[in-house]
């Protein structure tokens, strides 16, 4: 048990700097090859963050171990909302003036629909993920779309927050070293996660949904909470919503493309997901913001989900 936790917790470590230094390096090709820099903050903010929960999925697919990866993607989304968004609000409350945020947290909650519909047969499939492929790529394009036609403000909003080295052989080796690392925490991750699953009596899924998850979580966590600290609500939302678009469009129709998956827990998990989504329209809805007291609730409705989950697993 002691190697699974210390593998667990190298992996965790690993991911952060990995998945830090592949986007700083991604954004400063992105800003070399005369993208703009608005679009590539939102890319960055919105999608990039989501690379950690990314790789573990895909690590836990190769690995023999889909359950884990089918939890990380549910518990991933549900942590995204409750623990991410909930803590960021408690740092400072999120105003939110960007307009992407009204297509955003649709594309969120559509993703989930998706899955539930997806899951009705209680398996994911290849056709799923090429579904799921799409609808990231269709996600993709109307956050492209969107970026360049927001406020003057909020695209330097989006601009400072890419702004980086931008010296190319710096840029390119920042790439493959994130990459590596951030490979090599996903595997560290993915089989610790599966150790502990087995020293604990846990069912692999409810493993993935709660120790994969907030691993998978840490680096948009850290990411939202500096946002907010700075007063930049929106991107620490766009951070949480789009790690969740990705993490259920590209990451699960990756995985369920490698190796086809069949989420018996799907059932009941999946519409938890849904529930965090669909919390977040009526507390962004009244003042476009969320207040310090509705991340509290979030965070707490989130530690809730993740006790009860633990304690229906628990053996005995």
């Amino acid at each position: 048990m002691l190697t699974g936790l210390g593998g667990y917790a190298l992996g965790a470590f690993l991911l952060l700097l990995g998945s830090d230094s592949l986007l700083k390096g991604a954004a400063g090709l992105a800003l070399n090859a005369g993208m703009r820099p608005a679009r590539v903050g939102v890319v960055v903010a919105g999608f990039g963050s989501g690379v950690a929960a990314f790789a573990i999925g895909i690590a836990a697919t190769i690995g023999g171990h889909p359950d884990v990866a089918l939890g990380n993607v549910v518990g991933g989304n549900v942590a995204f909302v409750g623990l991410v968004l909930g803590v960021a609000a408690l740092v400072k409350p999120l105003d939110v003036t960007f307009a992407l945020a009204h297509w955003m947290l649709p594309l969120l909650i559509g993703a989930c629909v998706l899955l539930l519909v997806l899951g009705l047969d209680l398996s994911i499939g290849r056709i799923d993920a090429y579904v799921l492929l799409i609808a990231f790529a269709l996600a993709f394009g109307v956050v492209w779309w969107r970026a360049a036609r927001e406020s003057e403000p909020v695209q330097r909003a989006f601009a400072d927050g890419v702004e980086t080295q931008r010296e190319p052989r710096r840029t390119a080796l920042r790439v493959v070293v994130g990459v590596a690392v951030l490979a090599a925490g996903a595997y560290l991750v993915a089989n610790a996660v599966a150790a502990l699953a087995t020293a604990w009596g846990l069912a692999p899924a409810t493993a993935g949904l709660s120790l994969a998850a907030v691993v998978g979580a840490l680096p948009v966590l850290a990411s939202a909470a500096f946002h907010a600290w700075r007063g930049h609500g929106d991107l620490a939302l766009a951070a949480a919503l789009g790690a969740g678009v990705v993490n259920v469009t590209l990451g699960l129709g990756a995985c369920a493309l490698y190796a086809p998956l069949e989420p018996a827990a799907l059932a009941i998990n999946a519409p938890a997901m849904l529930v965090f989504a669909l919390a977040l329209y009526p507390m962004l809805r009244s003042d476009a913001c969320l207040t310090s007291s509705e991340g509290g609730t979030l965070l707490a409705a989130w530690g809730i989900y993740l006790a009860w989950q633990l304690f229906l697993s628990a053996p005995g």
